[in-house]
């Protein structure tokens, strides 16, 4: 076992450390320490900096995407409108710079993974990706991953535009997307055996009384609007307290809900699917 093979297995306890405790953390509170995506971040950086050290690969690779993912993870944590897009800017000129450095096209993945952050960023400002958790958590594997871990997997034969298109971080995001529908259908239609529900409504929605939904971790699926119920998107987590208050002014007793799947455990799921058997999509 050589020195960058120790790098990447500590590398690897690392990730299954931090998303481990996230997990617990989020299943309990749907609420993750920062504290989490620090360390994945930061290990992250240091571990593919020592590699391209011992690797002799080109330094200045490394350290200008430790350098951009810094600020952009900064960005992102204090929440600074004014500071992120300029960050994102950052980003995209990096990424250029990666495709045309050092021979064009060398630094393919690495551009790639620099662009992956902007979609991300995108994604949460647009509210496509709810959670801020989960777009840190799954920026913190782009820092670890920047490429496929090749430790339990050979990527031999895999076309070059795969690893490109589906780098480590946009795979984990597919694959956990997947994993969290079907968690969530799965538990509504058990949890709606027996109910009286429309087809369309039993694989992705639950009837609870107010009580008990006011204490789970649930989206509402309807508000009261000028005393009658309508249905409405996925509501911000700061009304929820107004909207079931709503409901219990209306004189409402049952409400009919949406679980909120905690997004790190199916990121976990997808991590361990990736690293030990490399991406589903690579086999077809």
């Amino acid at each position: 076992m050589c020195v960058s093979d120790v790098i990447q297995i500590a590398g690897l306890c690392i990730t299954l450390g931090v998303l481990i405790s996230a997990s617990v953390s989020d299943w309990r509170r749907r609420e993750v320490s920062d504290i989490h995506w620090w360390v994945l971040c930061g290990s992250g950086v240091a571990g593919n900096m020592i590699l391209s050290i011992i690797l002799g690969g080109s330094l200045w690779v490394p350290a200008l995407c430790g350098a951009v993912q810094t600020i952009l993870v900064v960005c992102l944590f204090i929440e600074s409108e004014r500071a992120l897009p300029s960050a994102v800017i950052l980003a995209i000129v990096s990424g250029l710079a990666l495709l045309v450095c050092d021979g064009l096209g060398k630094h393919l993945v690495e551009a790639s993974t620099m662009f992956m952050y902007v979609v991300l960023l995108a994604l949460y400002q647009t509210g496509v990706v709810r959670g801020g958790a989960d777009v840190k958590c799954l920026i913190g594997l782009g820092f670890m991953y920047p490429c496929y871990p090749e430790l339990f997997v050979d990527l031999d034969g895999v076309p070059m535009v795969m690893e490109i298109v589906m780098v480590p971080a946009v795979s984990v995001l597919f694959l956990a997307s997947i994993l969290s529908v079907l968690s969530c259908m799965a538990y509504c239609v058990w949890r709606n055996r027996g109910e009286k529900m429309p087809a369309t409504e039993r694989t992705h929605m639950i009837t609870m009384s107010l009580d008990e939904a006011e204490h789970a971790f649930v989206w509402p699926v309807r508000v009261i609007r000028d005393g009658s119920s309508v249905k409405c998107l996925l509501p911000d987590d700061d009304d929820m307290a107004r909207l079931f208050q709503d409901y219990r002014m209306a004189g409402v007793e049952k409400v009919v809900v949406t679980p909120m799947i905690p997004f790190i455990i199916p990121i976990l799921a997808a991590t361990l699917v990736l690293v030990f058997t490399g991406n589903p999509l690579f086999i077809l």
